[in-house]
């Protein structure tokens, strides 16, 4: 048998923010993820938005949670050395009654202590985003507002957890829940798991978790969003992410500055009771660029370099806000699900509200010798020249360029595969160097990376899978053609 404190069910980045704030405290903490890399799931398929929080609405624990969760984005980066960009978000009118709109966001956003906020007439709109449509007329502004890789900081926080003492165990599904006094027994394919404390951060299956552990409150749906990357080299970039006047079910067809450069356009907003779907139409991507195209009209569709589709879990009787609580009949059982959109800005205060549920009525004691930082794979691309040389100086497999679209060395993706969570997929390596994420998508990198994988973790190449069980690359034998 195997005895922990605490299990985390689900290795997104609400579950890996939760872990890593468990880490910090006297506890033998372990993390289960279904997938075989954590991030993979509805944490992958966003545009990375740290949202304000303007357009939550007030009173509600995404009010709460957002802005608190935006706050800290800045010194977590810095701590755990992911991608972060403080780059401010403009929510686009174009007539007098969407001009109505944003001073009602405006007012709500300032009732959620969103700070900075405020309407910026035609003139200073071009100021700070030059490539706007011009017929825009006015905008809410939100410079609190930034950007990151949702897997990265996945990453990051379960790395930091793990060099703090927590485990994560990832391809380990839980089958079956059960409490035998004040103990719960976390059942997966191979493993029983025993814990005084369960914490369901389990994305769009959230309610099969908690349905495994007795509790039938909850019910999630999935919400399905089409989003398209555009390449680098289209000749701009945006200075702040771009949104329309928001709808009901979405905050529109965004315009976003990605880290790396790129630009994310999305995302579409469909309901479909499928928990593993991820396809698109060729409607829904015509839908999204022409949105998207209304707020930077100098987009091309010859730019679009890739389409994916992204799930966010929305609990039914929770009135479109989070839900986070113990389980009302099963002591001991937690709940952060039902994680939407601002799921990713907020997922920081999500740990921390979290572990304070515990703490209301259990004694925890802080760790003397906790360590906040972490230092993440190294961008070769980023460094300056001395630098460069220095480290291929150190370790010839950084001379070795095996991505050229984005500049990825060997280095950078053996250092990928033998981290603390290390890659074992061609996606897992892609989301953690860019390897693949460039014009080509992979064309030319693709073979090259499985010889690394088939190199340093020992498997046939017919073993390599591109994300999960099933996907496999190759189904004959490869042949040398050298």
């Amino acid at each position: 048998m195997n005895q922990f404190d605490v299990i985390v069910i689900g290795g997104g980045i609400v579950g890996t923010n939760v872990l890593r704030v468990l880490s910090q405290y006297q506890l033998k903490s372990l993390l289960l993820e279904k997938n075989r890399d954590i991030g993979s799931g509805v944490t992958k398929g966003n545009g990375g938005v740290v949202h304000s929080g303007y357009d939550a609405s007030h009173g509600t624990l995404k009010a709460k949670l957002n802005p608190i969760g935006a706050a800290m984005y800045s010194q977590l980066a810095k701590d755990l050395d992911f991608p972060y960009e403080n780059k401010g978000t403009l929510t686009v009118g174009f007539n007098d009654e969407e001009a109505k709109t944003l001073e009602k966001l405006l007012a709500n956003g300032q009732a959620n202590n969103v700070p900075g906020l405020r309407l910026v007439c035609q003139q200073e709109l071009r100021e700070i985003e030059p490539n706007v449509n011009p017929e825009a007329t006015i905008a809410l502004y939100a410079p609190s507002a930034g950007i990151t890789d949702p897997y990265e900081v996945a990453y990051a926080c379960a790395e930091n957890a793990i060099a703090n003492g927590a485990q994560v165990k990832v391809n380990t599904p839980v089958v079956d829940i059960i409490k035998k006094n004040d103990i719960y027994q976390v059942v997966t394919k191979d493993e029983i798991y025993e814990a005084r404390f369960v914490i369901n951060c389990a994305g769009v299956y959230g309610d099969h978790v908690a349905k495994m552990a007795g509790s039938h409150d909850y019910e999630i749906i999935e919400r399905h969003g089409t989003l398209a990357i555009i390449e680098k080299a289209v000749g701009f970039e945006l200075n702040a992410t771009l949104f329309p006047v928001p709808g009901q079910a979405t905050k529109g067809m965004a315009a976003i500055p990605a880290c790396a450069g790129n630009i994310i356009l999305g995302s579409t907003a469909t309901v479909m009771q499928d928990k593993e779907a991820t396809r698109f139409t060729k409607d829904e991507a015509t839908e999204l660029f022409e949105s998207a195209s209304r707020l930077v009209p100098g987009l091309k569709r010859e730019n679009i370099i890739r389409i994916f589709t992204g799930l966010r879990p929305v609990e039914v009787h929770s009135n479109n806000d989070f839900v986070i609580e113990e389980d009302k009949n099963h002591e001991g059982l937690y709940h952060a699900i039902g994680i939407q959109s601002p799921g990713i800005a907020a997922a920081p205060a999500i740990a921390e509200y979290v572990v304070e549920l515990i703490k209301e009525k259990h004694s925890l004691v802080k760790k003397e010798d906790y360590n906040p930082k972490r230092k993440g794979i190294v961008d070769f691309s980023e460094l300056s020249v001395e630098d460069k040389q220095k480290l291929v100086k150190e370790n010839p497999a950084y001379g070795n360029v095996i991505c050229r679209c984005e500049i990825v060395t060997e280095g950078e993706i053996v250092d990928a595969i033998h981290r603390p969570i290390g890659a074992t997929t061609i996606d897992g390596i892609k989301r953690r160097t860019r390897a693949g994420m460039g014009r080509c998508q992979g064309g030319f990198c693709q073979p090259k990376i499985m010889e690394i994988l088939h190199r340093e973790l020992g498997v046939d190449y017919q073993e390599i899978l591109l994300e999960e069980t099933g996907s496999n690359v190759l189904w004959e034998d490869k042949k040398d053609v050298r």
